[in-house]
């Protein structure tokens, strides 16, 4: 079963100081917290909170898959187990474009929501990722979609095996 406390499915995109997740699966369908939640970021994490590898940088926008390699490497080379992991302990919850309520791990999505079925395939809403960067996904405490670096690349079509 997927309970929607335990999906983690990110994707980066960087700015000057802070990078953000942001987009929706639509399979399975989540029940989010309020209603004017729009495929936007519920947390913001600081860009030291890891260290390009030598050669790299964070800030090659408009080039949005050069910053996925580059925070792809950073990740790997980086003492963090899971994607999971580095959100649940980078996070700062007090930056986000909505005011509804919303939890370190569920985000927008409502901890209280329908358990649903865990589908064969994962769809991202608009059938798409919304931009390149990595993504991993958890049902409850078993990893479904182990990281990947840039997920908007390995799954153009926003459906995840």
């Amino acid at each position: 079963m997927v309970s929607a406390l335990t999906i983690v499915a990110a994707a980066l995109l960087a700015t000057t100081t802070y990078v953000d997740a942001h987009g929706t699966l639509a399979k399975p369908s989540l029940k989010f917290t309020g209603p004017n939640y729009a495929g936007d970021f519920y947390a913001l994490v600081h860009m030291n909170a890891l260290t390009p590898q030598p050669g790299d940088i964070f800030t090659n926008y408009p080039d949005w898959n050069k910053n996925a390699a580059a925070f792809g490497r950073a990740f790997k080379a980086s003492q963090y187990k899971s994607f999971k992991e580095f959100i649940l302990k980078n996070q700062d919850l007090s930056k986000s474009r909505f005011s509804n309520p919303k939890t370190p791990e569920c985000g927008f999505t409502d901890p209280n929501g329908p358990v649903v079925p865990l589908p064969d395939q994962l769809e991202w809403y608009g059938g798409q990722m919304n931009h390149p960067g990595p993504c991993e996904v958890w049902c409850d405490d078993d990893i479904v979609v182990p990281f990947n670096t840039n997920c908007a690349e390995a799954y153009p079509k926003g459906i995840i095996p």
